[in-house]
């Protein structure tokens, strides 16, 4: 097939375009976070890049049959082109507004959504005639391996560029994909054909729709991938398990995993001796101290010393080490985990996951920790050395400087507390002392 020179620089066009279109995604978020916006910015980011495709996408095809195909595309890859250039160009001299990427994505969708409706007709104007129904069914069919391999080859790509020079120079090469895309469809050459009879435009969408409406197997794997992308992934592209937390703990209670900016000036200065780690190792250590120490500190903010009371630390997504909320909102998460993962409506956890995480998984000697411990599957549970109160079915997680948060689902206590300083960890005398009086006054 691609022995025919114009459908090759068709093919060439289209790989470009699409690589273009995969590599945007994974550079626009290192870009958007690397100019200090917060994961809230990044999902509206995201969600520009969508609308279009909800306005736009029924008539996208409509507007190609009429306008002609290959000027719809030039015009969607020059749009994507300009918008991703400059873009580049203002994160080359600093720190553009969140505004800017707004409006790139706006750009960048509306171009993806008139530009893949024309593709699928403009493959058949460039097949050879003489032989168009084997040319088709092989240039769909080539097409279609097309798009997988920039799937792949996009984000590997973007990642590689990013990490050797920034994620300017990414997006500076995206819009570089989509201008070699417009030089090859400008270089089409386009069968000439009779003039299409005019007709209302509503009646075209009225024929495309029955024509969609008429094959089962269109509409009914469209449905599916519609429920099913509803159903596990959230307006950031977060799976859903994790979006129904995130909600859980914005609606219910006053906790966040990943702080918005406007939160900032909430949180207090944590009090953490000394810099940041070295990420060297420091020498003489044997192979347990070593691990231990990488455990830490590898990299050597991993654990949030140095970097605890920055903005960047305050808006990631890390669950496992920087969740920032007040005491009442760690209570009261834990009071629904220990109702048996709903409270007032608001789900947490699904009970018989939350039944899996916290059944014992090991106990005894911790070798990075240097003392015994007691683990589900996350979560931390009671025990004699280190206890969260006197029944045995209580379960939580110790955080720095000696914060808890726990339940007791037997007693049907939820605790929670908080500390702005690195004290003593292991065995607190603050917090034994509060979970002590709390069960005194039962």
């Amino acid at each position: 097939m691609l022995a025919e020179p114009n459908l090759r620089r068709f093919y060439v066009g289209y790989k470009a375009s699409l690589l273009g279109t995969a590599m945007s995604s994974v550079a626009v978020a290192f870009a958007v976070l690397g100019t200090g916006g917060t994961a809230t910015d990044l999902g509206t980011v995201f969600a520009a890049n969508i609308v279009p495709m909800v306005a736009f996408l029924l008539g996208g095809g409509v507007i190609g049959d009429r306008l002609g195909r290959r000027p719809v595309m030039l015009t969607a890859d020059l749009a994507r082109c300009a918008a991703q250039g400059t873009l580049a160009a203002a994160l080359f001299l600093g720190r553009p507004h969140l505004w800017l990427f707004v409006g790139t994505a706006l750009t960048v969708g509306t171009g993806n959504v008139f530009f893949q409706p024309a593709l699928s007709g403009l493959t058949v104007q460039v097949a050879p005639r003489e032989q168009l129904g084997n040319a088709n069914a092989n240039a769909n069919a080539l097409f279609g391996m097309a798009q997988p391999g920039a799937q792949v080859a996009g984000p590997v790509l973007a990642g590689v560029l990013i990490a050797a020079a920034s994620a300017a120079a990414a997006i500076a090469v995206d819009a570089g994909t989509y201008a070699v895309s417009a030089v090859a469809l400008s270089r089409l050459r386009i069968p000439g054909r009779g003039r299409a009879q005019a007709r209302s435009l509503l009646r075209d969408l009225a024929e495309g729709w029955a024509e969609f409406t008429a094959r089962t197997w269109l509409w009914a794997g469209t449905v599916q991938f519609a429920l099913f992308n509803l159903v596990t992934v959230d307006a950031r592209g977060i799976p859903t398990g994790t979006g129904a937390a995130h909600t859980a703990l914005r609606r219910g209670a006053d906790g966040h995993i990943g702080l918005p900016a406007a939160g900032h000036g909430r949180v207090a200065e944590f009090a953490w001796p000394g810099g940041t780690p070295a990420e060297d190792e420091p020498a003489g250590l044997d192979d347990d101290q070593l691990m231990g120490y990488n455990a830490y500190f590898n990299p050597g903010g991993l654990s949030g010393a140095g970097v605890v009371n920055t903005a960047r630390w305050r808006a990631a997504e890390l669950p496992s080490t920087n969740g920032h909320g007040t005491a009442r909102g760690i209570a009261r998460v834990y009071a629904a985990l220990a109702a048996g993962g709903t409270l007032d409506g608001i789900k947490v956890a699904d009970s018989g996951a939350l039944a899996d995480a916290t059944a014992e998984q090991v106990y005894g000697q911790d070798r990075i920790l240097h003392r015994p411990s007691r683990f589900g599957l996350g979560f931390q549970l009671t025990q004699p050395e280190r206890p969260m109160g006197p029944g045995e079915a209580g379960f939580g997680h110790f955080g720095a400087g000696g914060s808890i948060g726990c339940c007791d689902p037997q007693a049907g206590i939820a605790i929670g507390y908080v500390t702005g300083q690195m004290g003593p960890r292991w065995q607190n005398p603050r917090n034994r002392a509060l979970i002590d009086a709390i069960y005194a006054c039962l």
